[in-house]
């Protein structure tokens, strides 16, 4: 088994099928990374404040905003972004890329598990690539991607444990598991070690000394995840104490596996997986199937993919609070799943019914992008379209490879492209006047990168009025704006987040973003 994976690292055609996916990764990945006109989430501008924070102080250890102790993530996406920071600058692209380029390396190597499953790896790294989950997340400056990707690599280990029946890749699972507890925190080992106690008890044909099941690989294995991730939670305790441990311990983690349970928050997790594995959801259902239906021979190969994703979403099924990004870590094993159903089920009913419906889906995308150009930028929007057309002839075509890679391009142009297009910076174009800048409510990091300016954030009302009458300066969006005596000085188009159905269509009808728009505005005391 080691000399064929050698000789299959040496093949050419396998480097040159690498450096092909990588170059599709990067173009899909990488273009309009640093756009603050495109897709953001709150939880992005924090961790902006925080890593750019962190590195106009020179500080390594402990994660802060606005001078406080910032613990409700690990430090791992922080010193990354530091690291880029100290490459070039500090910009939304820095901001973003290390987050970006663990989502291409979670691709390729979702793909290299593939293969060692026997299974299409080219097929599997675009499937993995082109989930909206991942193209959503991982070109945002959030821990996701990176969590997913420790994930993998220690389900990777796993696999070649359960493969070479060596204890080394054990304890390499360990490792890969400290990083992800470094990049989100420690239910990540929940899922790692539930994932590989369903694979390991589960699977049939199981050697006479199991590798997963030997007390010492265990054993080093968990000291190995404690050498990746426990240095910095334990001068975290040492530097801040108590505060530290009942933070994120106690209320980041333990608290939110005992808050009351509520059904509602389960739909929010698993309708998360549906949207994550769009545009190839037919055919992730489809591999579920698949696979369930081939649990009962236990076969190790569906075993493996499915404890891998039902580890990942039972465990989020626990704790009360449920985010729909928390599915993202289960994109790689469904992809698994879609590439097991192709090599397994061949022209069976089960993937003709699944192709039929990715049809009809590429085909509806054709029809939303020829009718996008009716208020968005019309080359991108068509180019979307013609992807979409591309995907539909593939599907029809049996061209599995080349309908994930119309998917991807799809995301890559609608998000990647068509999105920074259409919308629009929450910094004004117009001169805001040399006077202290305040955020009000809002994290300034991404403000802070759009403007070229250092802003204070504030979020109680008595600040807000001190920061007025200081003769100061408040970013914040129209809603807000306080009124008389105060002036806006400044004022920039944003698209409003409580947008109405009724207002799409008006959009549609008078061939405008206009409808959906509001504003965000710098308010101060009037010029004289």
């Amino acid at each position: 088994t080691a000399m064929s994976a050698r000789m299959t690292v040496r093949d050419p055609h396998a480097r040159r099928e690498t450096l092909a996916l990588l170059a599709m990764l990067a173009v899909a990945y990488l273009p309009q990374l640093g756009a603050v006109t495109g897709a953001a989430r709150p939880e992005e501008k924090y961790n902006m404040s925080v890593s750019a924070e962190m590195h106009r102080l020179g500080e390594w250890a402990t994660p802060t905003l606005d001078g406080q102790p910032w613990f409700y993530k690990p430090p791992l996406l922080y010193w990354l972004e530091r690291v880029t920071y100290s490459l070039s600058a500090a910009t939304p692209f820095t901001a973003r890329l290390p987050a970006a380029l663990a989502a291409i390396a979670l691709a390729l190597l979702s793909g290299f598990i593939a293969r060692r499953l026997g299974v299409s790896r080219m097929h599997t790294t675009l499937l993995t690539a082109g989930s909206l989950g991942l193209y959503l997340n991982g070109r945002l400056a959030i821990t996701d991607s990176l969590l997913a990707l420790g994930l993998a690599g220690a389900f990777a280990c796993l696999w070649e444990a359960h493969q070479r029946e060596a204890s080394r890749w054990v304890v390499a699972a360990g490792a890969m598991l400290g990083v992800a507890v470094l990049a989100k925190g420690p239910v990540a080992g929940v899922i790692v070690l539930g994932g590989a106690a369903a694979f390991t008890l589960l699977r049939e044909g199981r050697p006479a000394v199991d590798p997963l099941l030997r007390p010492g690989a265990i054993a080093l294995a968990g000291v190995a995840a404690l050498a990746v991730s426990a240095p910095w939670y334990v001068l975290m305790y040492l530097r801040h104490g108590q505060r530290f441990f009942d933070f994120f311990f106690v209320q980041m983690n333990v608290d939110r596996f005992r808050t009351p349970w509520r059904v509602e928050s389960l739909g929010v997790l698993w309708g998360g997986l549906l949207l994550t594995l769009v545009p190839w959801l037919p055919l992730a259902i489809a591999g579920l199937v698949n696979a369930l239906r081939r649990a009962h021979r236990r076969s190790p190969r569906s075993l493996f993919a499915l404890s891998w994703a039902f580890s990942v979403m039972l465990t989020f099924s626990i704790p009360a609070q449920k985010f729909v990004h928390y599915s993202l870590p289960a994109a790689p094993a469904f992809a698994l799943l879609v590439a097991l159903l192709y090599a397994e089920a061949g022209d069976s009913r089960l993937l003709r019914r699944a192709n039929a419906a990715m049809a009809v889906l590429f085909g509806l995308m054709v029809v939303v992008g020829l009718v996008a150009t009716r208020v968005l930028p019309v080359i991108p929007a068509l180019l979307t379209s013609a992807a979409a057309a591309v995907g539909v002839v593939a599907t029809m075509k049996h061209r599995p490879a080349l309908a994930a890679a119309s998917g991807l391009a799809i995301l890559a142009l609608a998000l990647g492209w068509l999105t920074p297009a259409a919308g629009s910076s929450p910094w004004p174009d117009s001169p805001v006047p040399q006077r202290p800048l305040y955020a009000w409510r809002e994290p300034p990091g991404l403000l802070e990168f759009a403007s070229g300016r250092d802003l204070v954030w504030i979020r109680e009302p008595g600040q807000l009025d001190a920061a007025l009458q200081s003769g100061g300066l408040v970013w914040m969006h129209e809603r807000d704006f306080p009124g008389p005596p105060w002036a806006v000085i400044a004022e920039a188009p944003m698209m409003r987040g409580d947008v109405k159905p009724a207002e799409v269509l008006e959009a549609f009808r008078v061939g405008s973003l206009q409808p959906l728009m509001g504003r965000v505005v710098i308010v101060g005391r009037p010029t004289p």
